[in-house]
């Protein structure tokens, strides 16, 4: 990472990047594009690229925040979520977006040692979330159902405010699907540190006939990605 981004940071972030780095042997860019809405990383076996609206203040939990995500795929060894058709840049996004739902799960909690704590974040972020509908913007049933159950685990493992809470079971009751979701993040929590074991669940609870799970480890140290083995659960 640059001196100029690496000075924005705390000691204790800096450490992270040179862990990071020292594994891959290669250094974690970022650039700024205001085309993105927000931070993300572009991140695959020969790179990683931290994605930032606007660098301009840096933006320093959003960066520990992907460097958590990187730290998880590289020194970490943990795969993502992709679909078995490749060749479907929409089932790609719609994948990614699964796997970063789950990848959150684990990665909000661990800010808090390097001095961030979301938790008032991501009760603002869920009470928005769920106040605002976000089940109508998935017209197919199949695809509500999905939604609805992987935005309830943010709120199970993530969200302490108990208003969201409520707020978020009441809609999936109204849905008739409360007990599925709250089987379905007792069964995440179980096995959260294992991604796996994770992708086996939501491959049981999620049969989708357009593209079957399938786990994708970034190998940076040789650069090659490998298929992992999804075991049952």
């Amino acid at each position: 990472m640059e001196p100029r981004f690496l000075d924005s940071l705390t000691p204790e972030i800096r450490e992270l990047v040179k862990r990071i780095e020292d594994y891959a042997s290669k250094a974690i860019l970022v650039q700024e594009r205001p085309d993105k809405p927000k931070a993300g990383c572009l991140l695959n076996h020969h790179d990683a690229v931290i994605c930032l609206p606007t660098l301009n203040p840096f933006p320093v939990e959003d960066v520990l925040h992907e460097l958590l995500h990187i730290e998880r795929n590289w020194p970490a060894k943990v795969p993502l979520l992709f679909t078995t058709n490749r060749q479907s840049e929409s089932l790609v996004n719609v994948y990614a977006g699964y796997d970063n739902q789950l990848e959150h799960l684990v990665i909000v909690p661990q800010q808090i040692k390097y001095g961030f704590d979301a938790t008032t974040r991501w009760n603002e972020c869920q009470d928005k979330h769920w106040t605002g509908k976000f089940w109508e913007q998935s017209p197919h049933p199949a695809d509500k159902r999905v939604n609805l159950l992987l935005s309830y685990l943010a709120v199970s493992i993530l969200v302490t405010d108990a208003d969201v809470k409520n707020k978020a079971e009441s809609v999936l009751r109204f849905f008739g699907l409360l007990d599925e979701a709250q089987k379905f993040a007792a069964k995440i929590k179980r096995v959260i540190q294992d991604k796996p074991l994770v992708a086996s669940a939501v491959k049981r609870f999620f049969p989708l006939a357009d593209g079957d799970v399938q786990l994708i480890l970034f190998d940076v140290k040789v650069g090659e990605e490998r298929q992992i083995a999804i075991p049952k659960y």
